[in-house]
Formats: structure tokens, sequence, C-alpha cells
């Protein structure tokens, strides 16, 4: 056995390598085919894609087209996304939580940091790495 990295992988090109003469020798996933959607083909069989985010399948519906070409021509198309804390966000994703929380009737629950809220965060007086009872101490 080779202790050389490169003969080692082209010995066992691993679960990635089976599909590398599909793919001029690369290391990449299968090729999917169709429409973007949520439910693609694969070497003929319709699979569930897990990698698209649009797991209601409306993509590619017209309203929702009409409607994407639209905000595309009036805002643009190089807005943050991603995970907030990597890519951050604008006013646009705050009045978007704020309309879905509406339209769920959540808004009343959701929205800022006080007593009888809903939240993702917790504010503690003292650090529970230093003393786990802290945590039993919560501020507001």
């Amino acid at each position: 056995m080779t202790n050389d990295l490169f003969d080692r992988i082209k010995a066992d090109k691993g679960p990635l390598g089976n599909w590398a003469d599909k793919a001029e020798g690369y290391y990449v996933f299968p090729k999917l085919e169709g429409p973007i959607s949520n439910r693609m083909s694969f070497n003929g069989k319709k699979v569930i894609t897990w990698s698209v985010n649009d797991y209601l399948g409306l993509a590619n519906h017209p309203e929702v087209l009409k409607a994407d070409g639209e905000a595309a021509i009036e805002h643009g198309m190089a807005y943050p996304m991603g995970a907030r804390m990597m890519s951050g966000h604008t006013d646009f994703h705050e009045q978007l939580e704020r309309e879905c929380a509406e339209f769920v009737g959540k808004d009343k629950d959701y929205g800022t940091i006080e007593n009888g809220k809903i939240a993702d965060l917790i504010i503690l007086d003292k650090n529970p790495l230093e003393n786990i009872t802290s945590s039993k101490t919560i501020n507001g």
C-alpha cells in the first residue's frame, strides 16, 4: 500500500468516485435532470431533491415566477442569502418576518425581548459556564 495520497485516491475513489466517469474524472455528485424543483430525475428515475429550497414545489408556479421577476426588477438580485450570522439581513427580511408572524397569528408572541414573549435566546445575569446554577436566574 502506498502512502502517496494521490495514488490512494486513484486506487479507491470512494463513494463519489463512482460518478467520476460521468464528470470528466472529477469527484462530483450525480447529475440531476429536469426543471429545478423538489423532485427531479436521476438516471431516469424521479427522486426527491433535498438541496433545493423548493420544499413545496412552488418555485416554477406561474404566479411565483411572476412575483419573483417583479421583485428582481424592483429590488435587484444581490440580497444576502444563507445564514444571517454569515451574510446578514435587511429591512426587507425583518418586514417579511413581521408579515409572516401576523399571517399565522404569532405577531404578539414573537419579535421583541420581553417577559411573556417566545424567544430563541435568554439573557442571564451570570455565566453558566462558571456555575451551572446561574442558568436559574434569567434577566428580564
